[in-house]
């Protein structure tokens, strides 16, 4: 369903955003793209190419609660949706967003504000070594290794 509304989503909002809030996947899915994230990018895509008047509306509400309703995977998605709410006027919304207490920690906006975690220090004697690991989303992730001594 992913591949067929890639190109043109609106057929498919309600789909997608069963695929968000149910984490559906294959049965026998192996891997690769997670189909509940991809999902999110195709309706967060979607519904940021609309005019602020039909957010602002309600006409897309169903899509929004969807979008809010991810198993965040980073937090680039509640702050991109965050970001969305306030430059299209829904400042309420990205009140109650920021603000819910989610049963799950990871089931709401808040997750992204209240889970930061302070950046690490690094003791002498360690280094920081960057293991670039290049992909669709050109990921890059870290890693500390102790120098010998």
């Amino acid at each position: 369903m992913n591949a067929l509304a890639r190109n043109a989503p609106q057929p498919y909002l309600t789909m997608l955003g069963e695929v968000i809030e149910q984490q559906l996947q294959p049965h026998d899915w192996w891997g690769g793209t997670i189909p509940a994230g991809d999902s999110w990018s195709i309706l967060f895509g979607y519904v940021k190419s609309r005019p602020a008047v039909e957010l602002t509306a309600g006409q897309l509400d169903s899509s929004l609660d969807a979008l809010e309703k991810m198993h965040w995977f980073s937090s680039s998605e509640p702050r991109d949706l965050y970001a969305l709410y306030l430059r299209r006027g829904l400042v309420a919304r990205a009140a109650r967003c920021r603000e819910a207490r989610p049963s799950r920690t990871t089931s709401t906006c808040t997750s992204t504000w209240r889970t930061r975690a302070p950046r690490p220090t690094y003791p002498e004697g360690e280094r920081r070594a960057v293991l670039a690991h290049t992909s669709r989303s050109s990921t890059a992730w870290s890693h500390t290794v102790t120098a010998p001594p």
